[in-house]
């Protein structure tokens, strides 16, 4: 139900249920950036668990081809923010 997978990941497709799933992540991200329009970080004033885990799922989205809102300017400033920290960039994200 998404752009970024296929049948060759995805070898017993739902559109229904990717669907169902695509538009949780959209309501998910809506959140986060409502979040971030408040704090710098996810679960308080550093960056924590929350945060890389909030990460590797947009990572995720990005291969579902899920895209953030342009109009979530909190989260996309945020994102940007984590990806130029020195150990998310050793990881080559």
């Amino acid at each position: 139900a998404t752009p970024g997978l296929g049948p060759d990941i995805e070898t017993h497709q739902n559109e229904a249920w990717g669907k169902r799933q695509r538009a949780e992540a959209e309501v998910g991200m809506a959140y986060f950036n409502e979040v971030l329009s408040k704090s710098d970080f996810l679960a308080g004033e550093n960056f924590s668990m929350a945060d890389i885990t909030l990460f590797a799922g947009l990572a995720f989205d990005d291969f579902a081809s899920i895209e953030i809102p342009s109009s979530y300017t909190h989260l996309i400033a945020w994102r940007e923010k984590v990806a130029a920290r020195d150990s998310i960039k050793a990881l080559g994200a």
